[in-house]
Formats: structure tokens, C-alpha cells, sequence
């Protein structure tokens, strides 16, 4: 009998302790992952399962440098590289995602789907042109691919190609009826006519969803924009009210520990806490865009984005990721409790030294790069004190226009606020309150911009924000409709019409509907008759 070969040995090795995982002894797990690893360093499946494992107990530094080391190591086996990429993707390590999939083997024997999905973790970093490239190669292997069709819809969606993307959507539900989220990208193109809507097809569609499953869901928000855009707000709304059941019952915000944890941050950061400055400089200077979702950050990047020296990096957590390292806690979002738990002891040295990397990834080769997530509000002191000499840049829009903005998108899991009114309303009423403490203490770091008057005079308000920046006034920052650049948000359609003005209360045919959300934000409940509205 041949002896069984080092890899052999090492395959077994990590077998076995996915094994224990699925028996649910996660410490067992741990304990034989590393066994391996120590016979075999390079082991890319068990540097991935230990990494997985550790995250699952809440570390995140050690996780992170396991999936580089896989990085290192991983031979040219498509299904290995598709696999380290997604632990890439898990701690923003874009410039690393890149080089993974650029590898030539992984073109060339990836299946048509995982070529799909990878294409969308290139789009998260920000290289929708590797993207578009991965999407190709998958459609050239099998034409009638529904998730590449549906992925290069997105793409040609973002970079402002709408005819391509309806046909691409199109496409994607002839080879595949099922798949809705492509219905519902579709009702995003444009507005909805009598003469050209798809009310009958998506409430066909409706009743083949499963029941309460994501399909359903992505049906009831297409259902309830192409109603709204025909004026039928009654069926609006009971397709919003339903799409918003849906997301509540996978949702994990709790109102009381946000609170809390506001709370917490409005006691922690003080004058003296914000007065502590890490000394690194970057290269390139970030503009971090802070607000509310669906509050005009996407359209505040595209001005900005329109100087000769600004480069558009889009919504990433690349600076809370390198909070998530420096305190070793793996949470989701732009911050946590556990930030503060350790804030005394925060290098913020190293966090501005780790960012650099992700810097120089979304700068380009730019003098200054946009950060638009706005959560990142949360992450203002911390910005502030970790990188002197970044810009923060925060939009302000109408409390009940902010609101039901949120409440009526899909955003696919990566806002738990935004499918009840109460959690909508407790949401930004935090959010107002750290921006109220930031802009404080912080009057010279943090240019507060009003939406709706930048909206009425973009001019005035592009030569603000040009010199608060330290850059001349370019008249291009005000072609926020011109071709170039990706967004990859939900505002994609609107900003590609240019600026846009009188687009405030759209809640208000809901009005007798919104009242608890009304009442939270402390707005004033108009007299309106009790009921479905017309």
C-alpha cells in the first residue's frame, strides 16, 4: 500500500475538522484546523475553515491575516481562488480580490456562475471594468447564463447604459422567470406609463414567489414602484407594507441598543477624546461623504467626483475595517459597542497605516478619493482623530423625505433599519444626534450641506464644497449626468438625469399611513382621513 501523500494528509486533516463543525464542536474544530496547519502551513482549505471559525467567535485580526496567507498560497485551482476571493471580499482586502481573480486559470475553467458571482465581488471593490470582463467570459461559455445576464444588466445600469441593461434584464427572465431580482431592477429604469408598466407581470409574479422568500420580496418593492409611478398608491402601498413584513422578519436593528450605543458615543467622545491625532499621513486625501441612505450622498460624490483630481471610490466599510482589526472584533456595519469597549487602548497610528493600503487602492493614482458610505457618520470621531487631514463632508435632507426614502428601497440586507417606521424613525433620530455632537465639537473638520438647497443652487454650493476641499471650482462638478464612473446604489437612475429638483414629499399620499413614523421623528401629523389613500 502506497503511503498517502502530504496533501493527502492535509486534505484529511481539514476534512476532519469539518466534520466537528457539522457535529457543532467548534472548539474540536479550531483545535484540529490548527493541528494541520502546523503540519502544513500553506493548507489554502483549512487557512479558510480556521479563519471562518475564528470570525464565528466574534475575532476578526487573526481571520484576516488567515485568508491573506491563503492568498499567498493558493495554487491556480479556479474553485480555490473563487474561494479565497470571498474571504477577500470579507475583510476589504480589494487590491488582493483583484489580483486573485485576474489570474488567467481562473478566466478560463470558472464556471459561467461563479464567474457571475465574482464579477459582483470586483463591482463591490470598486473594478467594474474586471467585472464586466468576468460577466463577458461567462456569457461567451453559456449565452443564455440568467445570473451573468442579470450581473452585466447591473454593470451597464450603473455605468448609465439603460437600454442595455433592460435587455440584459429581459433576457436573464426568459432563461430564468424565477429570478426577480431582475424584474425588479427593471422597474428602476425609468418611470412608469400606462402605456409602458409591468403591474400585470409582477402581480403574476407575485403569486409564483414562494411566500415570504426573498423572490417575493424584490417582487413587492418593483410592485410598489411601478404603482407609485402610476398614481395608484392604494396597491403602492399594500405592495410596500407586505415587501416591508418581509424584510422585518430577517432584520436584526433593535431600536433600545441603538439608542444605547448613541448614547454611549455622545458620553465617550468628547473634546478631549477628539483631541488625541494619529500622526501618519496618506498619500491621497479622502472625502468621506456621511449622512442617511437615500439623504444625497451619491449625488454629492458625483460633483465631487467631477473635479480632475477626485475619484470616485464609492460605498465601501474599508475604514471600519481597520477599526474591526485594530480592536479584533468581527462585527457588521460601520461601528460597535465594542469599539468603545476598547477605546483607550485604540493605536490610531496603526488603523491610519492599514488604511493607506485601501487608500491607495480607491485613490487611483488621484490626488483625493470619495469614502460614500453613509453610515460612516457613526465612524466621524474616529476619522477625525485616525486621519487629520481627511475631508468629512455631511448631507442633510428633510427627516420625513429621508424617512420613507428609506422605508420604500431594497437594500438587500445591508440596512436593517429601513422595513419598519419606527426603526426608520429611531435611526435617524440617532443619526441627528451624532451629527449634531460631531458638527460641535468638530466645527472646522465637518461641511454640513442642506439637500434641498443644493439641489436649487448646485453652483454655489459646488464652489463651497471645491474650496472647503482645498481645490478651484471646475464647472465639469456639476455634470453629475455625464457618461464615466459607476453607481452602484439605488440612486442610480435619478443622478444619471443630472440634479434634479422638486423630488421632496413623496410620502405625503401616504400620509395617513406614516403617522407612527411621523410621530417618532417628532414631525406634525396633519389631519388626514383614516385609510388606505386613493
Amino acid at each position: 500500500m502506497n503511503p498517502a501523500s502530504p496533501d493527502d494528509r492535509a486534505d484529511a486533516g481539514w476534512q476532519a475538522g469539518e466534520q466537528m463543525l457539522q457535529r457543532g464542536d467548534s472548539e474540536g474544530a479550531i483545535v484540529a484546523f490548527e493541528a494541520n496547519l502546523s503540519r502544513t502551513p500553506g493548507h489554502v482549505q483549512t487557512l479558510l475553515a480556521l479563519s471562518a471559525a475564528l470570525s464565528r467567535k466574534g475575532r476578526h485580526r487573526r481571520p484576516r491575516q488567515l485568508v491573506v496567507q491563503a492568498h499567498d498560497a493558493v495554487p491556480d485551482v479556479a474553485q480555490l481562488l473563487f474561494a479565497v476571493s470571498l474571504g477577500l471580499y470579507r475583510f476589504n482586502e480589494f487590491a488582493r480580490l483583484k489580483e486573485t481573480l485576474a489570474r488567467p486559470v481562473f478566466r478560463a475553467e470558472a464556471p459561467p456562475r461563479i464567474l457571475a458571482e465574482a464579477a459582483a465581488g470586483l463591482v463591490a471593490a470598486g473594478d467594474t471594468a474586471s467585472a464586466m470582463q468576468l460577466v463577458e467570459r461567462a456569457l461567451q461559455i453559456d449565452p443564455g447564463c440568467a445570473a451573468a445576464l442579470y450581473f452585466r444588466g447591473n454593470l451597464r445600469s450603473f455605468g448609465g447604459d439603460t437600454a442595455g441593461a433592460r435587455a440584459d434584464y429581459l433576457a436573464c427572465l426568459d432563461s430564468d422567470p424565477r429570478m426577480f431580482q431582475a424584474s425588479w431592477m427593471l422597474t428602476g429604469l425609468r418611470t412608469a406609463t400606462p402605456g409602458d408598466n409591468r403591474i400585470d407581470r409582477l402581480l403574476r409574479e407575485a403569486t409564483e414567489a414562494v411566500p415570504g422568500g426573498h423572490g417575493e420580496c424584490f417582487v413587492r418593492y418593483a410592485l410598489y414602484k411601478e404603482a407609485n409611478d402610476l398614481g395608484r398608491h392604494q396597491l403602492a402601498w399594500q405592495s410596500l407594507e407586505r415587501a416591508c413584513q418581509i424584510g422585518k422578519r430577517t432584520s436584526r436593528f433593535d431600536r433600545d441598543r441603538f439608542t444605547r450605543l448613541v448614547d454611549r458615543m455622545l458620553a465617550t467622545f468628547d473634546a478631549r477624546m477628539l483631541a488625541r491625532q494619529s500622526t501618519v499621513r496618506l498619500a491621497s486625501t479622502p472625502v468621506f461623504i456621511v449622512g442617511m441612505f437615500r439623504s444625497g450622498t451619491t449625488l454629492l460624490e458625483r460633483i465631487l467626483a467631477g473635479h480632475s483630481v477626485v475619484t470616485d471610490g464609492g460605498e465601501t466599510y474599508a475604514f471600519a475595517e481597520e477599526v474591526r482589526t485594530e480592536v479584533d472584533r468581527g462585527f457588521d456595519g460601520a461601528f460597535d459597542v465594542s469599539v468603545l469597549d476598547g477605546i483607550d487602548c485604540i493605536d490610531l497610528d496603526a488603523i491610519a497605516t492599514r488604511y493607506s493600503a485601501s487608500a491607495a487602492w480607491l485613490s487611483k493614482g488621484r490626488a483625493m478619493f470619495t469614502e460614500k458610505l453613509p453610515s460612516n457618520f457613526m465612524n466621524v470621531g474616529l476619522i477625525a482623530m485616525a486621519l487629520p487631514r481627511a475631508k468629512i463632508i455631511h448631507i442633510r435632507r428633510d427627516p420625513m423625505d429621508t424617512c420613507f426614502a428609506n422605508l420604500t428601497t431594497l437594500f438587500s440586507g445591508a440596512v436593517d433599519h429601513a422595513n419598519d417606521q419606527h426603526d426608520v424613525a429611531a435611526y435617524y433620530n440617532g443619526y441627528a444626534r451624532l451629527m449634531r455632537h460631531w458638527e460641535a465639537l468638530l466645527p472646522d473638520r465637518v461641511l454640513t450641506l442642506d439637500y434641498r438647497a443644493l439641489v436649487e443652487d448646485p453652483a454655489s454650493h459646488a464652489m463651497r464644497i471645491a474650496e472647503y476641499c482645498g481645490l478651484d471650482y471646475e464647472p465639469g462638478m456639476l455634470d453629475v449626468g455625464r457618461a464615466g464612473g459607476s453607481i452602484a446604489t439605488a440612486s442610480t437612475a435619478q443622478v444619471r438625469q443630472g440634479i434634479l429638483r422638486g423630488r421632496s414629499g413623496a410620502w405625503r399620499p401616504y400620509a395617513a399611513h406614516l403617522q407612527p413614523m411621523m410621530r417618532d421623528l417628532g414631525v406634525p401629523v396633519p389631519a388626514v382621513a383614516a385609510g388606505n389613500p386613493a
